[in-house]
Order: structure tokens, then C-alpha cells, then sequence
């Protein structure tokens, strides 16, 4: 018998067959592994190589926070901030706000006007829009002239803009809605507006608090 030096490898099956002798070692490694012979060489399947896993990385401790919140600091008055913040609020806008926003506002015009009078406007092309509103802002968003018919649909438009907003001037901000005196609303908006709660409001949010607890139970009752 052959040595058994390549015994339960796939060279150790060919030396035996080349020799006209068996091993039993050689014959339960075959089986094991799944080879045949196929004209005197040995084919395995290639062993499955399991990678080994990676360790895992710590990850670093947060650092703890040690700084104090920052403390939200508002625009003074006299800027854009300021007034947008009075519209938000309802607030009466006071004369710096204003006068800060009319120099805004005439920056901003002067801006758009030293574009359009640098960037020369296309001629007028006839379209199946000309007459309309939408005609003009068709001509105005590709940067070119408005036809007479364009032009016209924009005056009637403007005037009657001007004919329906004309009148007292609106309050700025949206106007508070009113109390709903007796409804757990109403207490609610109490509550929001720091305003002493009444007494009808009072007794609604009591009732109102005893039913949720009672459908509360009732919920934990059949739960259980």
C-alpha cells in the first residue's frame, strides 16, 4: 500500500488508483467530501472558507453637554425682521419698522429696474394668449415686449385690482378669533392667551376631563 502521506487529499485517491490499491482513509474522506473520479482525476468541491468575523469598533462617548441653551435674541426695531415679526404678531407697526421697510422695498425696485434696463427686451410674438393677463406675463417671463392687446388686458386688470381693494386700509395681522364662553375651546384659548379662565369655561374643561377619564377606564376595563 502507498504511503499515506496524501491520504484524505485529492492526490491521495490518484496514487492509489495509479497503484491498483485502496484506502479506506482515502474512500471516507471521497465520501465525505462529496469527489468522484472522472478518468483518473480526483474532483472535489472546493472547501467553504467561512470568513472570520470582524470586531467591532467602539464607538466614541458622546460628549456631554456642558454649555448653556442660547438664549433666542431678537432683531431691534428699524429692520425687516422687526416688521415682519409686528405682521406676525397683529401688532401696530411702529415708524422705524416702517421706514425700514420703504427703503427695502425701493432697493428692491431700483434693483429690478437697473436689470430690465440692462437686459433689452425681445420684440412682441403674436400668440394664441395675446389679449389676456396671461399674455402679458407670458411676454414678461421670456423678456420680451408687450403687444397693444396684452397691454390692455394688464390696465383692465389693474383697475379693476384698484377699484376692489380700494377703501380703509385693513388691520395688519389676522384679526383674534372670539371666545367660545362654556366649550373646553374656549377654555383652551384661555389658557393660550394667559387670560383668567371664566367660569362657564371652567366647568366645561372639568366635564370634559371626567368623560375622557371615564372612556379611559372603560377602555382599560375591557383590555383586561
Amino acid at each position: 500500500m502507498s504511503s499515506y502521506q496524501h491520504c484524505a487529499t485529492p492526490r491521495g485517491p490518484e496514487e492509489h488508483l495509479r497503484d491498483g490499491e485502496s484506502c479506506q482513509i482515502c474512500k471516507d474522506w471521497m465520501k465525505q467530501v462529496g469527489a468522484r473520479i472522472v478518468k483518473g482525476k480526483v474532483i472535489a468541491p472546493k472547501p467553504v472558507i467561512i470568513p472570520e468575523p470582524k470586531p467591532k469598533k467602539k464607538r466614541k462617548p458622546r460628549p456631554t453637554q456642558t454649555s448653556k441653551p442660547r438664549s433666542i435674541e431678537y432683531r431691534p426695531c428699524g429692520t425687516i425682521a422687526a416688521y415682519d415679526r409686528h405682521r406676525r404678531a397683529g401688532e401696530p407697526i411702529c415708524e422705524p419698522c416702517k421706514e425700514a421697510k420703504r427703503i427695502e422695498s425701493k432697493k428692491r425696485r431700483d434693483r429690478d429696474k437697473a436689470e430690465r434696463e440692462n437686459t433689452p427686451l425681445k420684440p412682441a410674438v403674436t400668440r394664441e394668449q395675446c389679449g389676456t393677463r396671461a399674455g402679458a406675463n407670458y411676454h414678461r417671463d421670456h423678456g420680451e415686449e408687450r403687444c397693444e392687446p396684452c397691454l390692455d388686458a394688464q390696465r383692465a386688470y389693474n383697475r379693476e385690482t384698484y377699484h376692489r381693494n380700494k377703501g380703509p386700509a385693513k388691520p395688519n395681522g389676522r384679526p383674534p378669533h372670539p371666545r367660545e364662553h362654556g366649550t373646553n375651546k374656549g377654555y383652551d384659548q384661555h389658557q393660550r392667551h394667559k387670560e383668567p379662565v371664566c367660569d362657564p369655561c371652567r366647568l366645561a374643561h372639568n366635564e370634559h376631563q371626567r368623560i375622557k377619564q371615564q372612556a379611559k377606564k372603560m377602555q382599560e376595563a375591557t383590555r383586561s
